[in-house]
């Protein structure tokens, strides 16, 4: 499943990504043999990473995280995975997650990590602003809690900080 700067390039806004971030689905890493083969090579001290250069770009395939396609895995991602959409990248089909899942994954983040929290919710915003015609469906403040909640199971103060944060969000984008 492509994430990340990829998939916000692609669904939300066009930015300067030089690594595709991918979730592996029912496996835990990409056999080097085949990464290889394909003109990867290994990233120097990154285990989850390969690199694939041609004239002259660089590009990195990184590892963000590993998923179930059961339901049994209660982790964002595979639940996200659960939800995804296809979409055609470069001539492949890909799963990508639903614009409202991939909000959800950067408030996630937005919240795990104070350093890259304004980039993280800068892409929510940008989401937001992509896709006006969800405001008032799944990308609203009702809606997203919702979906924290019933599909996540986040609760109680957890679900009260993702929502704060979206919901400023929110308010930036209408005013």
């Amino acid at each position: 499943m492509v994430i990340g700067g990829t998939f916000r390039d692609i669904a939300v806004r066009a930015g300067s990504t030089r690594d595709i971030d991918v979730v592996l689905v029912d496996q835990h890493d990409l056999s080097p043999e085949v990464i290889q083969a394909a003109g990867f090579a290994p990233v120097p001290g990154s285990p989850h990473a390969w690199r694939y250069t041609t004239g002259g770009r660089t590009v990195d395939l990184e590892i963000a995280a590993v998923a179930s396609s059961g339901g049994t895995s209660p982790g964002p991602f595979s639940i996200v995975f659960r939800h995804a959409e296809t979409r055609r990248i470069e001539g492949i089909n890909a799963a990508v997650p639903r614009i409202e899942d991939y909000v959800i994954l950067k408030l996630f983040a937005a919240t795990a990590n104070l350093r890259r929290r304004a980039h993280d919710l800068a892409d929510v915003q940008y989401a937001i602003e992509a896709f006006p015609e969800q405001g008032h469906r799944s990308l609203s403040v009702p809606a997203i809690r919702a979906r924290l909640r019933d599909v996540y199971g986040v609760s109680g103060e957890r679900l009260k900080e993702l929502v704060v944060l979206f919901r400023q969000l929110r308010r930036a984008s209408t005013a």
